[in-house]
C-alpha cells in the first residue's frame, strides 16, 4: 500500500465558451512539496534489507484478487538477523543508506589527567569491527573481520585542577563505507519480491477479476521517481516475481507465461514513448533480458487484452537460459517520472508448462467478480446515522453487482450457481439483508446480478451516532472455476458525522480555472433531513504540477444559492478564511478544516471554496462513484450554473456534521450533564422557546449561553424564552433544580 496520498498526472482541460471553465484531469506531483527518495531494485535487496526468499512451482497464477505484493510492514515482521558494518565493493550510496565514519588504522586512546601522580593516563578505545566478503561475493559466504579504531582526541590539562583547558581532534587515518545489512524472509504468501507496483481495485476499468497491479511513475512510497528535472521519462515501476523453478524443463515443455493489461482505465492514458516491458532473468549472466513489450500506440483502446510469451533457451553456450531453480520474471514500464501517471493495469499472470496458444489453454475457466460491493445507500456514500435514520438517505431500491464469466465461448456459459448476500451491522452483527437459494447463470461475459432489497432492508436498532454496515456477496460456482479467491466481495459503511459522495479514491483531479478579473467558486450541495451543526469540512486535495502550496483560498458554507440567475444571489452562512493546501502523507488522505462557529444547517447547504488566484487548485475526484455529480455548482459570469463536466464522479470534498461539537471548557462541563427533566420546544426555534420540567420546581434561573459560554439571556421562574433577537447557531439553556445542574442545546434559526 503507499502511505503516501499522491496521486499524480497531466491536466486534460475540455470545458470553455465561459469565464470560467472546470478541468478534470490526472494527478501529478508538486515539485516543491515532495522529496525525491530514490530506492534501488537490485534483487532481493531493499532500503539495506536482503531476503530470502522461498521458491515456487508451476503453475504460477496471480489475479490480484488479493494483495500478493512485499508487504509494506514487512521490516517489522520479517527481519531475523542483522549483520553489522559491512565494507567492500558490494556496496554503494546509490542502493543502500551508507555510513560514513572517520577511523584510525592503529589503537586510539582515551585521556585524562591523574591529579595523584600529576601525569596524563590513557585508556586504549575499543577497535570496532567491520566485516569484508571476500573476491567480491556481494554478501555471500564468510565475511573477514577488519578492526580499525575510532578518532581520538589529545588534550592540554590544568595540572592544579585535572580539568582540560583544549582539545586537539586527531586527523582520521581513513574514513570508511559500511552499511547495516538486516536479514529477512519473504512472506510465504506472497508471490512478487517488491512493492513499486500499486495494488488496487480502483485503476481498473472492467478488469478480468476484481484487483489488479497497477503501474505508474510513482515510487513505492507514492512519491515521484524524479522530480528534479521537467518532464523526466525513463524506467518507473518494476513488478519482480519470486523465483519459479524451472530446473529440469526445456524448450519442448511448452512454457508460456500470459496475461491480461490494460492501458489507463481510470487513470492516465499512457503516452509515446510509454510502453509496457516483461523481462526474464538469465542464468548465464543474471541480467534481465527482455521478452516482449508493447507501447501505448499499439494498445490505445481502454479495454483489457490478454498476451502469451514463450520461456525459451536461444543459446546454451551464451545465453539466455532460463531453465534453471531460480527463473523469474518482471514487469516494467517506461514512464513520466514526476507523478501517477502513464498507468498500465496488469491482472490475471499464469506461467505453467505444456501450454498452447488454442482455445483451451487462452480462454480462463474461472467465474470472478470485478469490484468491491457497491455502496448500499442511495444518495449519499457515508453520512451520520442519526441523519439517516431520520430520512436523509435511505438504502439503494436496487444494487448492481458486475461478475465475469472469463470461460465464456461462443456463448457457452460456465453455467448457473449459486450466490449469497449478507448485510450486517458490526455492533451486534444484527442481520440488516440477507439473501439466498438464487442461482445466477452468466449467459453473457459480463452480466450483473440485480437485486431490489430496499423493503427488506432492516434498520439496526441502534441510538448512537457511530455503526458499520459490512456488505458481502459469495458465489459457489460448481465448474470452470480456476480460483476461489475472487469468489466473494465485500465493502463497509462507516456512519459517523461525515456527509460524503466520494468512495475515498482519487482517480482524478478537479479544479477550476478562468478569467484573473472574476471569483473562482465552486459550490458542493448537501441536504439534512433535521436541523444539525455543520462543524468542519474535509478534502482530499490533490498535487498538481504546478506550486500551489502558498495558494491562498477560503472556504464558505451557505444556506442558498440562486442557480442560473443573472447577478446571482447566495446567502453565507460560514466562512473560512485565507487557507492553503493540506496535503496529508497518506493514500487518499483528508484534511480537516473547522468553523470558528459551528453552523446551524436545516434543509439544504452548500459548502465549496472561493478563490481569486488565476492558478489551479485541484481536489480528489472519485471517478467510481456517481453520486455527487448531480450536487456540483460554478460560478461563472456573475452567476451560479450546475456542473458542466461530462464526465462522471464525486469531488472528494465532506461535510462534517458534529451535533457534539466540542466546545470551550465551561460549555462542555454542563453538556454532560444533560438530562431528560429539562425539555424545551420547538427546537430548533426562531422566537419563543417553551420550557417544560417537573412542577414542583418553582424556583429556578433560567441561563442562556452562546457556544462561547457567553451569558446572552437570563430569567427567573418562567417557563418561555424570547429568542427573536438573538442570532442564528447553537445555544445552551442551563438551570439548577434541587442543587443539580440540568442543561440542554437549543438551535435557534
Amino acid at each position: 500500500m503507499r502511505f503516501l496520498l499522491s496521486i499524480f498526472l497531466i491536466i486534460i482541460s475540455f470545458h470553455v465558451a465561459l469565464a470560467q471553465d472546470e478541468y478534470l484531469g490526472p494527478i501529478k506531483n508538486n515539485a516543491q512539496l515532495r522529496s525525491y527518495q530514490n530506492q534501488n531494485k537490485a534483487l532481493f535487496y531493499y532500503n539495506n534489507v536482503r531476503f530470502n526468499s522461498d521458491t515456487l512451482s508451476l503453475p504460477f497464477i496471480d489475479d490480484f484478487s488479493r494483495n500478493t505484493l512485499l508487504d509494506y510492514n514487512f521490516q517489522a515482521s520479517q527481519i531475523f538477523d542483522t549483520i553489522f558494518r559491512i565494507i567492500g565493493v558490494c556496496i554503494n550510496e546509490s542502493d543502500f543508506t551508507v555510513d560514513n565514519t572517520p577511523l584510525m588504522f592503529d589503537t586510539a586512546f582515551s585521556y585524562s589527567y591523574n591529579l595523584g601522580t600529576n601525569q596524563v593516563d590513557s585508556v586504549a578505545l575499543a577497535a570496532i569491527s567491520f566485516n569484508e566478503y571476500p573476491g567480491g561475493t556481494c554478501f555471500f559466504g564468510t565475511p573477514v573481520t577488519q578492526n580499525y579504531w575510532p578518532t581520538y582526541y589529545t588534550y592540554t590539562f590544568d595540572p592544579s585542577t585535572g580539568e582540560k583547558l583544549d582539545s586537539n581532534l586527531v586527523t582520521a587515518d581513513t574514513v570508511m563505507q559500511s552499511v547495516d545489512l538486516y536479514l529477512a524472509n519473504l512472506d510465504p504468501n506472497s508471490k512478487w519480491v517488491d512493492n513499486y507496483a500499486y495494488w488496487n481495485k480502483t485503476f481498473a476499468e472492467n478488469p478480468p477479476t476484481i484487483g489488479v497491479a497497477t503501474l505508474d511513475g510513482l515510487n513505492e512510497y507514492g512519491l515521484p521517481y524524479n522530480n528534479t528535472v521537467v518532464n523526466p521519462v525513463g524506467s518507473a515501476d518494476v513488478l519482480t516475481s519470486k523465483p519459479i523453478d524451472l530446473s529440469g524443463m526445456h524448450n519442448d515443455s511448452a512454457i508460456f507465461i500470459s496475461f491480461f493489461a490494460q492501458a489507463k482505465g481510470f487513470g492516465d492514458s499512457p503516452n509515446s514513448p510509454d510502453s509496457l516491458i516483461l523481462e526474464f532473468k538469465n542464468e548465464y549472466e543474471n541480467l534481465w533480458v527482455k521478452a516482449w513489450s508493447i507501447s501505448i500506440d499499439e494498445l490505445s483502446d481502454n479495454d483489457f487484452k490478454q498476451f502469451y510469451v514463450a520461456v525459451r533457451d536461444t543459446n546454451l553456450i551464451t545465453g539466455p537460459r532460463y531453465f534453471y531453480e531460480d527463473f523469474q520474471f518482471r514487469f516494467r514500464n517506461i514512464a513520466s517520472l514526476s507523478g501517477n501517471n502513464d498507468h498500465w493495469n496488469i491482472d490475471y499472470v499464469r506461467l505453467d508448462k505444456n501450454r498452447a496458444l488454442v482455445e483451451q489453454d487462452t480462454v480462463i475457466r474461472d467465474v470472478a467478480f470485478m469490484y468491491d460491493f457497491p455502496n448500499i445507500l442511495d444518495r449519499y456514500s457515508a453520512l451520520p446515522w442519526n441523519q439517516f435514520q431520520a430520512g436523509a438517505d435511505r438504502f439503494a431500491d436496487s444494487i448492481s453487482i458486475q461478475i465475469r464469466d472469463n470461460g465464456q465461448v461462443a456463448g457457452v456459459s460456465a453455467g448457473a450457481f449459486p450466490i449469497k448476500v449478507l448485510v450486517s451491522d458490526s455492533l451486534d452483527q444484527d442481520t440488516i439483508y440477507q439473501l439466498g437459494g438464487l442461482n445466477f447463470n452468466p449467459t453473457q461475459e459480463i452480466k450483473s446480478q440485480i437485486f431490489t432489497p430496499n423493503l427488506d432492508f432492516v434498520k439496526p436498532s441502534f441510538e448512537g451516532d457511530s455503526i458499520y454496515i459490512n456488505a458481502g456477496m459469495g458465489m459457489e460456482p460448481t465448474s470452470r472455476n480456476l480460483l476461489t479467491s475472487n469468489d466473494t466481495t465485500f465493502s463497509q459503511i462507516l456512519f459517523h458525522k461525515v456527509m460524503s459522495y466520494d468512495d475515498g479514491s482519487a482517480e482524478r483531479a478537479y479544479g477550476l480555472s478562468g478569467s484573473p478579473n472574476e471569483a473562482k467558486k465552486f459550490a458542493y450541495r448537501f441536504e439534512v433531513a433535521h436541523p444539525d451543526t455543520l462543524a468542519g469540512i474535509q478534502v482530499h486535495f490533490s498535487n498538481i504540477d504546478e506550486d500551489v502550496s502558498n495558494l491562498v483560498f477560503s472556504f464558505f458554507a451557505w444556506d442558498s444559492l440562486e442557480i442560473n440567475q443573472a447577478l446571482s444571489y447566495e446567502h453565507v452562512i460560514g466562512v473560512i478564511e485565507n487557507k492553503t493546501p493540506v496535503y496529508i502523507d497518506m493514500l487518499n488522505g483528508f484534511a480537516s478544516f473547522a468553523f470558528d462557529t459551528p453552523i446551524l444547517v436545516t434543509d439544504k447547504f452548500y459548502i465549496g471554496w472561493v478563490q481569486t488566484d488565476t492558478r489551479n487548485l485541484q481536489i480528489g475526484f472519485d471517478k467510481n462513484s456517481t453520486k455527487g455529480r448531480e450536487h456540483m455548482f460554478i460560478y461563472t459570469s456573475s452567476t451560479w450554473r450546475p456542473s458542466n463536466l461530462s464526465e462522471q464522479g464525486s469531488p472528494m470534498m465532506r461535510a462534517v456534521l458534529d451535533a457534539d461539537y466540542p466546545f470551550p471548557t465551561g460549555i462542555r462541563e454542563f453538556i454532560t450533564t444533560q438530562s431528560s427533566l429539562l425539555k424545551v420546544y420547538p427546537n430548533p426555534s426562531n422566537s419563543i422557546l417553551h420550557v417544560e420540567m417537573d412542577e414542583q420546581y418553582d424556583n429556578y434561573t433560567l441561563n442562556l449561553f452562546d457556544y462561547t459560554g457567553k451569558l446572552v439571556l437570563q430569567e427567573e421562574n418562567v417557563k418561555q424564552l424570547d429568542m427573536s433577537n438573538l442570532n442564528t447557531g447553537v445555544y445552551f439553556l442551563r438551570t439548577i433544580l434541587d442543587g443539580q445542574m440540568f442543561y440542554a442545546k437549543v438551535l435557534k434559526n
